[in-house]
């Protein structure tokens, strides 16, 4: 007995190694080419026990075909599904007619063959009624089994696999917060000091599949990957979410990346050749900038807010400085809760003085700032701020505020008396002055005029050899009084520093005084040549007597490419003629009749020195 029991184990071993092999082989033929995977479960109504139709621990792979044109697109469900109750079920045709659906309908026919039992699963007969849904790929309806009852299959528990990848998102946008009102304009070369924000994306699409026509599972979720490397795979490196959306917090600068795969709900998982799944690049900045090292403030009481300024340095090691670029500056007077400037940016939203063609200096306004500044000392803040929104810490300097200036009424005059005195003795008086709020006028002074050159004209084509004595030469200057203008003068200067009359054609307009020049009228080289400069004097006297004189105003000419040589005889003399000729041409139609005489006798004195 012993002996028997020897010989049977390795043969019993033997066979059920020989039919386990020979089911494998069985079930790794069954696969043709554009079948999909048939997933889920039903389950048995009696026992309540699963019927598997894809399971990697059972190893069930029931697939369904592609329309068959040549059988009336029916498809064809095939391969082994395992049963609780009853193990293998065979869906392929052989024992049974085989398991079909209709193309037009969805409706499962056929029967599959239960090998344990040698009974059959009815799609067909006993009122059966599984149906798989044309849109979706999802079965449901009951299947009647002789050995176990009705099987169900549900609503969702069956389904044709989706196979197809979904696609990626496209859009990615990020906000301040999660309320989505302040979107946050990122690029490539802006930079943001957002310590958290919250990104969103748009919905992809999922493809429906390529082979089995039914419509695509959906997207389930996303692996999401925040950090430092553009080149992080999602899947490995990130996590899985389900929404649509991301907070993040910024702990540091830097450049931090969002990349991201969409997977379906078939665990299919969106991939591209080139592994690039960035959808976001943000740039962090965290680090305030530097600021200036000191502020200047002039000294003494300003009378006008608007005359009042301050000035910082624009030398490297001593001026701002971040290595992202500054933005500008900002100031706060009296105090360090008003930061401001002349320049708004809507993104950031505050006020500041930009850093782009800055003259580094700053001028106060009465409209601005009149509010903030008060008679007396006052205190000026002042930081820089980066192109992040990042601010430095202040520095402070002080400037003197002495309240506005008395001002006189605007018609308001000095009166001389008496006008006219066989001596130097003169009475002034006239109309108070107003002074500012809570203080007494206790004197009165009176200042020079104020002379300013505007515009001294060019000399067109002409240069120092080749010119027109007629062409004139128009200047424009400012002449201010505080009391009352009394005369204003224009001269020239010789090439000795001697003023000499050159034009009596100027005069006022308001506060602009226009001169005009002929070139004629000015003094020459040898009688011919212009001189390459020439400078003028305006002088200015007010009702008071005071006078002020100015001058260094200069008219530069050109000089003529040749060599200038000396003027022969000839030259000379042509030329006193010429200026003879526009003189008498400017002054016959002013001469009486009686002295039409002296022009002919002048005439005869220019003949002569032409003959000579």
């Amino acid at each position: 007995m012993k002996d028997t029991v020897r010989i049977r184990i390795p043969i019993l071993i033997l066979f059920v190694v020989v039919i386990s092999i020979t089911f494998v082989l069985l079930i790794t033929n069954v696969f043709a080419l554009n079948n999909t995977s048939v997933l889920g479960g039903a389950t048995v109504v009696n026992t309540q026990n699963k019927i598997f139709f894809t399971s990697e621990i059972y190893n069930a792979n029931v697939v369904i075909s592609d329309p068959d044109p040549e059988n009336h697109n029916k498809r064809t469900i095939s391969g082994y599904a395992w049963s609780q109750d009853i193990g293998w079920i065979k869906f392929t045709q052989g024992e049974e007619e085989g398991v079909f659906v209709d193309y037009n309908t969805g409706a499962v026919s056929g029967s599959a063959y239960v090998i344990n039992t040698g009974s059959s699963i009815e799609f067909s007969s006993n009122n059966a009624n599984v149906v798989v849904d044309t849109e979706t790929g999802k079965f449901s309806g009951y299947a009647w089994s002789d050995d176990i009852g009705w099987i169900d299959f549900g609503v969702n528990n069956v389904y044709v696999k989706d196979s197809t990848p979904p696609n990626n998102p496209t859009e990615t946008k990020a906000y301040t917060d999660g309320s989505r009102t302040k979107e946050i304009p990122v690029s490539q070369d802006k930079f943001f000091n957002f310590t958290s924000i919250h990104l969103y994306w748009d919905k992809p699409q999922d493809p429906g599949g390529e082979s089995h026509e039914y419509s695509a599972s959906g997207i389930s979720g996303y692996y999401v990957y925040w950090g430092a490397s553009s080149t992080a795979i999602p899947s490995s490196s990130g996590e899985f979410i389900t929404d649509n959306f991301l907070d993040v917090d910024i702990s540091s600068s830097g450049t931090y990346y969002l990349n991201v795969q969409a997977v379906d709900n078939q665990g299919n998982i969106y991939t591209n050749s080139d592994q690039g799944y960035t959808i976001l690049e943000y740039n962090a900045d965290l680090i305030p900038p530097t600021n200036v090292k000191y502020i200047t403030t002039p000294g003494g009481n300003f009378g006008n807010i608007d005359d009042m300024f301050f000035s910082w340095p624009s030398s490297a090691g001593v001026s701002s400085e971040d290595e992202n670029g500054i933005l500008g500056w900002q100031y706060s007077l009296n105090g360090v809760n008003n930061w401001t400037g002349p320049v708004h940016d809507d993104w950031l939203n505050l006020d500041y003085i930009p850093y782009t063609d800055s003259t580094y200096s700053h001028y106060f306004s009465n409209e601005k700032d009149g509010g903030r500044i008060v008679v007396g000392s006052n205190i000026i803040y002042f930081r820089t701020i980066d192109k992040a929104g990042n601010v430095s810490g202040y520095i402070s300097g002080g400037i003197s505020y002495g309240g506005l200036a008395p001002t006189f009424e605007q018609d308001a005059q000095v009166i001389i008396t008496p006008s006219v005195n066989t001596s130097n003795e003169f009475a002034l008086s006239w109309s108070p002055a107003t002074p500012f709020e809570g203080r007494e006028i206790t004197s009165y002074y009176s200042l020079a005029p104020e002379i300013k050159t505007i515009d001294i004209g060019g000399v067109g084509q002409n240069n120092t050899v080749d010119w027109d004595t007629n062409f004139t030469v128009e200047m424009l200057f400012s002449v201010r009084d505080n009391l009352q203008l009394n005369s204003v003068v224009f001269m020239c200067l010789d090439s000795r520093g001697h003023t000499y009359h050159c034009t009596s054609d100027y005069y006022m307009e308001g506060d602009l005084l226009i001169v005009k020049v002929k070139l004629g009228n000015l003094e020459r080289v040898s009688g011919v040549y212009l001189r390459d400069s020439y400078e003028f004097c305006v002088e200015a006297s007010d009702a008071a007597g005071n006078i002020r004189r100015v001058c260094d105003i200069e008219l530069k000419i050109p000089r003529e490419q040749e060599v200038i040589t000396e003027p022969t005889i000839i030259d000379r003399v042509d030329k006193v003629v010429e200026d003879i000729t526009n003189s008498l041409d400017e002054t016959i139609g002013q001469l009486p009749s009686g002295n039409l005489t002296a022009i002919t006798v002048t005439t005869s004195i220019v003949t002569s020195l032409i003959a000579f």
